[in-house]
């Protein structure tokens, strides 16, 4: 697999934002690495986990995975008490 490594770990996320059209601001970043021509991000927003994987030279992304959060994690995302949250059946 190629190891060389063009573009920038920033730019690198920001080629895999444009791809999913996520905001820059509704999201964070939780993991990024770099290894084999290879960088890996795993990100949330309010209600989803992403997983991408873009290539270091040319920025093409490669992969993606989602899925959404679970309960308790979607709700540290309400930054307001008046904010609706789900009921508790």
């Amino acid at each position: 697999m190629n190891t060389k490594k063009n573009l920038t770990t920033e730019q690198a996320m920001g080629r895999a934002l444009i791809y999913t059209r996520i905001e820059n601001e509704d999201l964070r970043c939780l993991f990024s690495s770099c290894k084999d021509g290879l960088y890996h991000f795993v990100v949330t927003t309010a209600y989803l986990k992403y997983e991408f994987y873009v290539d270091a030279e040319d920025g093409t992304v490669l992969g993606i995975d989602t899925e959404p959060l679970l309960y308790p994690e979607a709700l540290l995302f309400c930054e307001r008490d008046d904010d609706v949250q789900p009921a508790v059946a």
